[in-house]
């Protein structure tokens, strides 16, 4: 063994634990002086023989004891000080952590969060049930009509979970055949420049066939928790479908399908209008033509039947013979004619056995290209006695845009006949 002394190693143990003292080197050396002294060699023949070394004294078994006990407690703090360190630093890492991971998570609230999938009301349900409850009992407490509350952490995360209420009086369901109801189409949220965050939302009516209505695009900002209406950017006097809407860098932009000549525009059109959101009035627009409405001249059509069906069934389908894109929408108008005479109309429903649009309320809009092909399922009513029914030599085809086709070959039962929405495809279903 070396000759470290015994008071050199109990002072190297008490140093190496940082004894928590203003000065912890005065505080050891005072220690050491009331126990063992200030050297004494371990293992030397001096001190095996008890003979006093240089500034030494004799170390007494009491003194001994005593030291060992001090020094033991001294450890014993010294550990308890460590634990509270790591603990405190343990606890400061962990604050640290949560706070970036908050600090993230409202980073990738900030930005928009619907434009990926505009698909309305039903990625509403989708937001996590804390925030649902928040919002709804803040809105049992809100007043005003077209006022509704949004989560209690003020941030939103995937569209407030309940849509506003209609803020104007253009849309009349009861014009549609059969009566329609008010929807909540589609809907966007935005964050101006300023700040200013506000939600675009679709008002239509959709009548019991799939029919509908026109479109009427609404802004709503939030004010004190809740939104309230602000403007209304398309109006239902425009008579337009609404395609999507998208919204971002102070731009809301539609496609829609126009369904009058109102303002000038060609019925059947597409187009496309963006509205600056930082102006107060916002005005008409500024819209341009994405593509014009489908014509005779512009399509080949053709009858064939519908394989696999589980009733009579058959297949119109209209190719775009033209070099540009052209638009369709809704429903073809069918008359089933027997030597030019007609024998039956058919009947416009949204889908049946057979297929038809089974995806969403309403008629797809489509831009047709170039030799694509768009297609339309007649089918017969399960009901429907075929045996008897008068056979067709011809079908007289209406566009819904109202360009006739004039008549296409076709020999089919000739009663109890529907005819589905036009979609973009050779199957005629979505």
């Amino acid at each position: 063994m070396s000759g470290k002394t015994l008071t050199d190693e109990l002072r190297s143990v008490l140093l190496f634990h940082s004894l928590e003292a203003p000065q912890p080197g005065i505080t050891v050396d005072r220690i050491l002086n009331d126990t063992v002294g200030s050297v004494v060699a371990l293992g030397s023949a001096s001190a095996a023989a008890g003979a006093p070394a240089k500034r030494a004294r004799r170390i007494s078994a009491q003194q001994l004891a005593a030291a060992s006990v001090i020094a033991v407690l001294l450890l014993a703090v010294a550990g308890i000080n460590s634990a509270r360190n790591r603990d405190a630093s343990r606890t400061a890492s962990q604050a640290s952590r949560v706070n970036a991971a908050n600090q993230a998570n409202q980073a990738s609230q900030a930005g928009p969060a619907s434009q990926a999938s505009p698909a309305g009301p039903a990625n509403q349900a989708s937001q996590a049930g804390s925030d649902q409850a928040a919002a709804a009992a803040s809105a049992s407490a809100g007043s005003g009509s077209g006022a509704f509350a949004l989560p209690s952490t003020g941030v939103v995360r995937a569209g407030p979970t309940t849509p506003p209420a209609y803020a104007g009086n253009g849309l009349d369901c009861s014009t549609l055949p059969g009566g329609g109801r008010l929807t909540t189409g589609q809907w966007d949220d935005y964050t101006l420049s300023t700040g200013e965050t506000g939600y675009l939302y679709e008002f239509l009516c959709v009548g019991q066939n799939g029919e509908r209505s026109a479109s009427e695009l609404q802004v709503f900002r939030q004010v004190g928790g809740a939104l309230r209406y602000k403007q209304t950017l398309l109006r239902a006097a425009a008579d337009q479908h609404l395609d999507f809407l998208t919204a971002g860098a102070d731009t809301v932009r539609i496609q829609a399908s126009v369904q009058s000549s109102a303002a000038g525009r060609v019925r059947g059109e597409v187009i496309s209008t963006a509205w600056d959101l930082t102006d107060a009035h916002p005005g008409d627009g500024h819209s341009f033509t994405v593509a014009g409405p489908c014509l005779r001249k512009d399509l080949r059509a053709s009858v064939t039947e519908a394989p696999d069906a589980l009733a009579p069934a058959w297949r119109l389908m209209l190719r775009n013979a033209a070099a540009t894109a052209c638009a369709l929408e809704g429903y073809p108008q069918v008359r089933a004619q027997l030597a030019g005479t007609p024998l039956t109309i058919a009947v416009p429903t949204l889908s049946g056995t057979a297929g038809g649009v089974t995806k969403t309320q309403v008629p797809p809009i489509i831009v047709l290209s170039p030799d694509a092909t768009a297609a339309a399922i007649i089918e017969q009513s399960a009901g429907s006695a075929a045996g008897s029914c008068q056979q067709s030599d011809r079908l007289a085809v209406t566009l819904p845009n109202g360009a006739s086709l004039g008549s296409v070959p076709a020999r089919l039962a000739a009663c109890g006949l529907a005819v589905h929405p036009l979609v973009g495809n050779v199957r005629g279903s979505d």
